[in-house]
């Protein structure tokens, strides 16, 4: 009920920010059969793609670490400790991002994602530090990701094609629940995360 306060205020903020137009070539007819991606583009999305597929709901996080030990309560604050590292390391990770460039974050976020996914799977003892390593990955990623995908987007269509990013990463998450859910269900409950963090490191290589 408190989370409805700021809900809230963000949507009356929403009237008063004023985009700036001025770089817009407002002579240019803008379709989106006329949407023509470079190769560049194409790659990272289909890779995006890959990668979601070992990227399975943060739910399947919880579930392990109520299956390693933790009381509801505990995997409940344990989801709260992954919220805070997130949010503490998103300010900093994305001036790193605006300083160094995407790649310097975005490679070792998909590796530290990797490397964490493995964690899960085989060392159920470091759990907490595990969340709090997965908070940080979402911090080097969030930003740093859909910054990249508008930078090399063609002018005039960075909002569809973080459209077709958005989409991609709902389509990606939901097959990769049902794979996990598969493999938890058919394998073992480490299956998912060798999975996810096997192909996560791979396509960094």
């Amino acid at each position: 009920m408190w989370s409805i306060i700021p809900a809230v205020l963000g949507i009356m903020i929403i009237p008063f920010i004023k985009e700036d137009r001025s770089k817009e070539q407002k002579s240019e007819k803008m379709t989106f059969r006329g949407l023509k991606l470079n190769w560049k583009l194409k790659l990272y999305l289909a890779v995006m793609f890959i990668f979601n597929l070992g990227n399975s709901s943060n739910t399947f996080l919880l579930l392990k670490a109520q299956n390693s030990g933790f009381s509801s309560s505990h995997v409940m604050m344990l989801y709260l400790i992954f919220n805070v590292s997130a949010s503490l390391l998103a300010i900093p990770s994305g001036k790193l991002s605006d300083k160094f460039g995407r790649s310097l974050i975005l490679v070792p976020g998909y590796i530290i994602y990797g490397l964490v996914y493995l964690g899960f799977a085989f060392f159920n003892s470091k759990i907490l530090i595990l969340f709090i390593a997965y908070g940080a990955y979402t911090a080097f990623i969030s930003g740093a990701e859909r910054a990249f995908v508008a930078e090399i987007s063609p002018h005039g269509y960075k909002g569809t094609v973080l459209g077709i990013y958005g989409m991609i990463q709902g389509i990606g998450l939901l097959l990769a629940s049902i794979i996990a859910g598969a493999m938890w269900d058919h394998i073992s409950s480490e299956a998912p995360f060798i999975f996810g963090g096997i192909l996560g490191i791979a396509l960094q290589l």
